[in-house]
């Protein structure tokens, strides 16, 4: 019998880390707290590159380099579909699931494009094409304030812009080996990665600091809990090794999760998501059903990249105002409208930067060698 936070368990209140091991053709899920593993049992999963997971469905989503396709499977490897074809090979670097809106997003690398469609892989739609988007990689999405933002690797930035591709607009430049873009929901900042270097910044790309320097082994993904940033890092050593690694945000202490991996890169972490949370359960295109997730609620970080409660006043965090009006239903999704005030969508005391180049943050460091 399935026990708390293991596959094909319904109860995965007990959060866990989701890892793609590229060139060792596995998806893992890991142990926050012991470090332990277990190799899903999804069959053939390919060369998985970047994954996503839908906790009220029990589904994970990962792009598949070998056979260029993004497949969905249950954590006992039941329902296992493919949802998209890639047209373009080893492209599929980011991957992100938008939860209230039923929608998966993802960007092609080769392709120069960021994509989105339903959860079941239908009503596909391009959403930026280049010059807009140049070697697109890592995605993150912040629906509170109906905003993406994306790892450009070609230009060495971070770009952001709304959800339905409108408004792009660069916020951090200069990042010479830029991979891994996630956001840490709670304090309102994101955390991404320049070679073999972690770093966190606010919402619009300032008060940059540096949490992580290991001489040489590159930091593939990240993932952030309310006490723990996560990643996954490459290095050769006589030979590539990879692990996964997990650094206190109180005071910066590093703890190898995993070790012994070929190369991980993706990561995700899923807890239970939030009661009154509405999401559209993946079916067939021609047929749509909703659930409420009743799950008791262990942290406000989780896989569903910030989903929160319906709330009926403007809410204020590290300096971002984020205007809401009532909660609208469309297509049986229950969720906050976020109005937008600005070009950017993110309504802020502080004045935003005209133009990349203008963005001349200090970088302070927390933690060198």
């Amino acid at each position: 019998s399935s026990t708390i936070g293991d596959p094909g368990s319904s109860n995965i209140s007990e959060p866990f880390l989701l890892v793609a091991d590229w060139d060792g053709e596995i998806i893992l899920q890991v142990n926050i707290t012991s470090g332990s593993t277990t190799t899903l049992p999804l069959g053939d999963v390919g060369q998985p590159r970047t994954l996503d997971y839908d906790p009220l469905t029990d589904y994970v989503y990962w792009s598949d380099d070998w056979n260029n396709k993004i497949h969905r499977a249950r954590r006992d490897g039941s329902g296992r579909e493919t949802i998209l074809d890639i047209t373009v090979s080893n492209s599929v670097l980011g991957l992100a699931l938008d939860h209230a809106g039923g929608d998966i997003y993802w960007t092609d690398y080769n392709g120069q494009t960021i994509s989105v469609a339903k959860m079941d892989g239908s009503s596909t739609r391009t959403l930026l094409t280049s010059p807009a988007v140049s070697g697109p990689r890592h995605l993150v999405l912040d629906p509170r304030n109906g905003l993406m933002y994306w790892a450009d690797w070609v230009n060495d930035r971070i770009v952001r812009a709304a959800m339905d591709g409108s408004n792009p607009t660069t916020i951090i430049t200069g990042v010479s080996y830029l991979t891994a873009v996630t956001i840490d929901y709670r304090e309102d900042r994101l955390y991404y990665s320049d070679d073999d270097r972690m770093y966190s910044s606010d919402l619009l790309g300032k008060d940059i600091q540096q949490l992580l320097y290991e001489s040489g082994k590159y930091v593939q993904g990240i993932a952030v809990d309310e006490n723990y940033v996560y990643w996954t890092s490459r290095w050769y050593d006589s030979s590539w090794q990879g692990k996964v690694g997990m650094l206190s945000k109180s005071d910066l202490t590093k703890t190898v999760l995993v070790e012994g991996l070929a190369w991980p890169w993706g990561i995700c972490l899923s807890t239970a998501a939030p009661p009154g949370v509405t999401t559209v359960i993946p079916t067939s295109p021609t047929t749509t059903n909703v659930k409420t997730s009743t799950a008791p609620v262990t942290t406000p970080y989780h896989c569903p990249r910030g989903i929160t409660t319906p709330v009926t006043t403007p809410t204020t965090a590290e300096g971002i105002t984020t205007p809401v009006t009532s909660p609208t239903t469309a297509e049986g999704i229950t969720t906050p409208v976020t109005t937008p005030t600005t070009a950017e969508g993110i309504t802020t005391p502080v004045t935003t930067p005209t133009t990349a180049e203008g963005i001349t943050t200090p970088v302070t460091t927390l933690l060198q060698g």
